[in-house]
């Protein structure tokens, strides 16, 4: 990161996802494709909100 971008509080988060097409261990359910691109896009909101 350069200095024009850097964080100011010098703490960094990062957010990585496969997007597995596993079974929900509670549940039994598999998310379908939609479910899981929904999944992703909420956490990337959630991280973004977060600074």
């Amino acid at each position: 990161m350069d200095a024009q971008h850097s964080d100011q509080s010098g703490m960094q988060f990062g957010l990585m996802s496969v997007s597995d097409i596993t079974q929900d261990p509670t549940t039994g359910v598999t998310p379908s494709e939609r479910e899981r691109i929904q999944a992703v896009v909420t956490m990337a909101k959630h991280a973004e909100d977060a600074g």
